[in-house]
């Protein structure tokens, strides 16, 4: 059990360093948000949409199909 815990501890700690070279790495909201790139106005409406029709799909779908059965 103990090799369960020091691999957990171990795993913490890269995630940890991890953290704290992305925390170093970032500058900005917007270097967090897009990674530094830019982004256009196309590809972030397709995303947008892309997303709110995942979401609607993975919430409201199994919903809408128990109450009509």
């Amino acid at each position: 059990m103990s090799g369960l815990y020091s691999a957990f501890i171990a795993y913490l700690i890269v995630l940890f360093l991890v953290a704290l070279y992305a925390n170093y790495r970032t500058k900005s909201m917007s270097n967090f948000a897009i990674g530094g790139r830019s982004i256009s106005s196309p590809v972030a409406a397709l995303s947008a949409g892309a997303s709110d029709m995942s979401g609607w799909l993975l919430l409201g779908h199994p919903v809408r199909s128990t109450l009509v059965a």
